[in-house]
């Protein structure tokens, strides 16, 4: 209801429903063994932030319909003032990770797996205009984002979504500068598996942007 009913909330620059975003973070955190507690509060983790003043979400009114600690999960992930510039909010964010329990950090993996392979998936399909969508430079947004997951594998290793939050680190190096960081290795797993296929795929793909690139440059300076 907050991302879908009362505002037609959208993923930044698509024409996407917001509320896929909580779903495929409840349907991860799932998938990875978590808690009924863990994966409602991934279906529910951004309604503290999103919703609108006419019809604010409390976190008394989580409590009351979903128990204390979903509602004590949600606003654990939650930025506490929206209001403040996007690095005063990113630090502060940062600082509240490490201080997160083993299920805060769960339900923040599956967040930051879920952003992170759209951000991914955009970027394979609209290489650096993907970053116009968002309020910080591509450089910024790449920065914090492999400095949360680094945070959180560093915090609990014993994370059940482990390997895809490294993949997901990995993606990200991948696209900071254009450059191919791709090599083959024998993958130990399906999750290592898929991802050795995205990377591969990634990597062509920026060979290719590359070379189109050239090729214009080339052409425009021989007019």
């Amino acid at each position: 209801m907050v991302h879908e009913i009362e505002q037609k909330q959208k993923r930044k620059g698509k024409d996407v429903a917001y509320v896929t975003h909580p779903i495929q973070v409840g349907f991860i955190l799932s998938k990875a063994g978590a808690s009924d507690e863990i994966v409602a509060a991934g279906f529910l983790h951004d309604t503290l932030e999103d919703s609108i003043e006419e019809n604010k979400v409390t976190k008394a009114f989580l409590v009351e319909e979903f128990g204390q600690k979903v509602a004590d999960l949600v606003d654990a992930v939650s930025e506490k003032n929206r209001e403040l510039p996007w690095a005063k909010r990113k630090e502060l964010a940062m600082e509240e990770i490490k201080k997160f329990s083993h299920d805060a950090l769960l339900l923040k993996s599956g967040d930051v797996i879920s952003n992170t392979t759209e951000l991914l998936s955009d970027f394979d399909h609209d290489a650096d205009e993907t970053f116009k969508r968002f309020n910080a430079s591509k450089a910024k947004i790449i920065s914090h984002s492999q400095e949360v997951i680094q945070t959180i594998i560093t915090s609990w290793a014993e994370n059940p979504l482990h390997t895809d939050l490294q993949n997901c680190f990995n993606g990200l190096e991948d696209i900071k500068e254009m450059q191919v960081t791709w090599e083959f290795k024998e993958p130990e797993n399906e999750a290592e598996r898929q991802d050795q296929e995205r990377r591969k795929e990634r990597a062509f793909g920026v060979v290719i942007r590359a070379t189109l690139e050239h090729i214009k440059k080339v052409e425009n300076d021989t007019k």
